[in-house]
Formats: structure tokens, C-alpha cells, sequence
């Protein structure tokens, strides 16, 4: 499915049948994908793009790049390819990534005790 318009990409990345996400790489639509454990095909556009792009496919690994032509689109057979490719790869790894932010968050995780501490902190003043 294809939304042109504005959607409600949160709720929609966190629905149980999303199992990719081709997007343009800003810094919040990559958060949003990680944090609910959906892969995702990188196709920057400008600016911080192409560099969040680098982080999410070579270093984090959770993301597939498109290979543009020499006059800079990409085909439809390049997208469809970077797409069953990323079902059969990615989708474990990121899987595992979700868990991270869903156990630090969740009562004991590393996040959910920081924010005890600086509500502690705050209080003695």
C-alpha cells in the first residue's frame, strides 16, 4: 500500500502486518522503525538523510540502501528486489534491536531506574 498523504506513521509501523518501511531516512522515521523492530529500504533524499542512511545500513545493519541509476531514480525491479531481500535478511536483527528499547523502558530496565534516580534527585531540593 501506497499513502501519499499524511499518515499516522507510528501507528502504522507498530501494526502487527507492517513488515518493511521504505523511507527517506529522517532522523524521526528511522527512530520510529527501529523502536517498533520493522526493517526498513534507506532512500535518502538530502541533507541529514544520507547520512543517517550510513548509520542505519552499514553500521546498525537494520536498513537496505537502493541503488539509484546513473540518472539518479531507482527502478521498480531495484525496489522490489531491495524489499524481498530485506524480508529475508533484516527482519531478525532488528527484531532484536526492538527488544533493547522495550526492556530499558519496562519496570527495572536502565531507563525506567535513571528516571526513579532524577525524580529521587529532584525531590531533595
Amino acid at each position: 500500500m501506497v499513502v501519499r498523504d499524511w499518515a499516522p506513521q507510528a501507528a502504522i509501523l507498530s501494526h502487527d502486518s507492517v513488515g518493511g518501511f521504505v523511507t527517506h531516512c529522517g532522523w524521526n522515521s528511522v527512530l520510529e522503525a527501529v523502536y517498533e523492530g520493522v526493517p526498513m529500504v534507506a532512500w535518502p533524499l538530502f541533507g541529514e538523510q544520507k547520512l543517517n542512511k550510513v548509520i542505519f545500513v552499514q553500521e546498525m545493519k537494520v536498513a537496505l540502501a537502493v541503488n539509484k541509476s546513473e540518472d539518479g531514480f531507482v527502478s521498480a525491479t531495484e525496489l522490489g528486489d531491495r524489499v524481498k531481500e530485506l524480508m529475508e535478511e533484516i527482519r531478525q536483527r532488528i527484531f532484536k534491536m526492538k527488544m533493547s528499547p522495550v526492556e530499558a523502558r519496562g519496570e527495572g530496565g536502565s531507563s525506567s531506574i535513571a528516571l526513579k534516580r532524577l525524580t529521587q534527585k529532584l525531590t531533595e531540593f
